[in-house]
């Protein structure tokens, strides 16, 4: 099915609020980026309203995408660097790929595509399923991935064609494609046979008592080796190669969940399993994960020792984001051998990142959203004395039975990635910054907190996990009533250094602190899209644009 999305001075309809919206264009200019609109309700009264709120920014060489999230969902569009923008009411965007003169999208299970700036929007869904990611290859055709199949176009996304590869692994999803002129690569990861709740998990890797533990801080630690084959995790998971466009693949090298990159050097794969990810931040994080095996020990944390293991550790540092820590592989044959990345210098882990978050980017959690998955982290209980019960608090080990994984009474499972803020200083933190990423990177163009934003981030979390006798998932807001609480950065060597863009953001209310959302750049200008909460639920929504030197 195909739908057409128009641009322009487009009107957005809210039947429920009697109420239309005639979106008007962003500044052309440096500065605040307001999203103003004139509503119109019940037909007779009218008035400029400047409330808007941006969602995400992308960019190309030229062009500059603005996704806004309310009033009324849509995107701005400007093909001239931002001195003009066209509004249409597209859907959110999920991963966007300029490739002029077209642009394609994929927002959900569709595909969407451009031939005007962004100005209009063409949709496809291939398989009516959620799309896990989107490359393009040789010759312009563009492939597309989901749970159990593939999907290409060789007419620049107007129709599909959908591949079923019978894969080792089990109900299948694609982490990552990358198209070759002469091969094609799909990273996969498979259901495990039996699903396991990531607390149990990670309980048994900080105390070492599963194989899977011990398989996964083994490949951590051999960082040395020559190119060879590398596997781990569920049977299937891996990167699968395949020379005749689709029609069948063979393994690679690579067997573990990873998602997967083309760079000048060859191809690199960072890991993708959360016990593997978990495995590599107890390395880089040894404080901070005695903390965590504390914990599920049933000791009471201890604010000053947290607040030792958080200490700032530098703007490079923070950088690497959510892979930091994560094992990286190279394979300079095409797939066949793959070897460890030992140390990966900082524009490399830079570069690996921005593939990664292309495809994995995860919106803020909501307040609602952290006070569940909160609950759900919690410890596992000590397994209960003789004729039921349990023991206190602290006392036995934890239960490894059918009855500790999966859901308990009904309640919610933790996810992955919360359980991984108990071992990245970086999660953990941005749980008390308004759920928002502590840094960003786009092209030549980050964003990282301040030495005293992290030192307030760290000294809340401190104080809240002193005080409920466990390390403290929020949600929460530090104590930071002025200063600047993050720097805007320009590299000019590829990522190796960083200075900081004098960037002057448009101020947050009383109380709260404005903090980047979302980053992106092009010839010579960045654009941060803002956001940040307050302490009685109120929140704060704005953008502003900067040169660069």
């Amino acid at each position: 099915m195909k739908t057409v999305v128009r641009g322009g001075s487009v009107v957005l309809a809210a039947c429920a609020a009697c109420a239309s919206y005639r979106m008007m264009p962003l500044p052309g200019a440096p500065g605040a980026m307001p999203v103003r609109y004139e509503r119109t309700r019940f037909g007779l009264f009218h008035s400029v309203e400047e409330d808007g709120a941006l969602d995400r920014v992308f960019a190309g060489a030229d062009t500059v995408l603005a996704t806004v999230a309310q009033p009324e969902r849509g995107v701005f569009a400007s093909s001239d660097g931002g001195a003009t923008w066209a509004f249409s009411a597209a859907p959110p965007l999920d991963q966007v790929l300029f490739r002029p003169p077209r642009i394609f999208a994929r927002s959900g299970s569709r595909v969407l595509r451009s031939g005007d700036g962004g100005q209009e929007w063409q949709a496809v869904a291939p398989g009516g399923e959620e799309l896990e990611t989107l490359a393009e290859g040789p010759g312009g055709t563009l492939w597309a991935g989901g749970r159990g199949h593939l999907f290409v176009s060789a007419d620049g996304g107007a129709t599909f064609r959908t591949f079923s590869p019978s894969l080792p692994a089990k109900n299948w999803r694609v982490r990552g494609i990358v198209a070759t002129r002469d091969a094609l690569f799909v990273s996969v990861h498979g259901d495990p046979a039996e699903p396991r709740d990531p607390r149990q998990r990670f309980a048994e890797l900080l105390e070492y008592t599963s194989d899977e533990a011990v398989a996964a801080l083994t490949l951590i630690d051999a960082r040395e080796g020559g190119p060879g084959a590398v596997r781990w995790g569920t049977p299937g998971d891996g990167v699968y190669v395949s020379r005749d466009g689709g029609a069948s693949f063979s393994r690679s090298g690579l067997q573990i969940d990873a998602w997967i990159a083309e760079l000048e050097d060859g191809l690199y794969a960072v890991a993708a399993d959360p016990l593997l990810q978990a495995a590599g931040l107890i390395r880089r994080n040894p404080e901070l994960a005695m903390a965590a095996e504390r914990q599920m020990r049933g000791d009471r944390a201890v604010g000053s020792s947290l607040s030792a293991a958080l200490s700032f550790p530098g703007r490079e540092s923070i950088l690497e984001g959510p892979i930091a820590g994560s094992p990286v592989f190279q394979s300079r044959d095409r797939g066949a051998s793959w070897r460890r990345v030992a140390g990966p210098p900082l524009p490399l882990v830079i570069a690996l990142r921005q593939v990664v978050e292309r495809t994995s980017w995860e919106r803020p959690e909501t307040p609602q959203r952290q006070q569940q998955q909160r609950a759900a982290a919690r410890p596992l209980p000590p397994e209960g004395p003789p004729g039921g019960g349990e023991g206190p608090r602290g006392g036995g080990r934890r239960g490894r039975g059918p009855q500790g994984g999966g859901r308990r009474g009904g309640a919610e499972t933790a996810s992955a990635q919360t359980m991984l803020s108990f071992l990245d200083p970086a999660r953990l933190l941005a749980r008390f910054n308004s759920g928002l990423q502590l840094s960003g990177v786009a092209g030549e163009v980050a964003y990282a907190p301040t030495r005293a934003y992290w030192d307030a981030l760290v000294a809340t979390v401190a104080a809240e996990s002193g005080a409920e006798g466990e390390i403290s998932l929020g949600p929460g807001l530090p104590d930071f009533p002025a200063g600047a609480a993050f720097e805007a950065l320009h590299t000019q060597d590829g990522g190796a250094t960083w200075q900081v863009v004098a960037a002057q953001p448009p101020p947050a209310p009383r109380g709260m602190v404005a903090y980047p959302q979302s980053v992106a750049a092009t010839a010579g200008q960045a654009f941060f899209v803002l956001s940040g909460r307050g302490r009685r639920g109120q929140s704060f929504h704005s953008a502003f644009r900067v040169a660069l030197p």
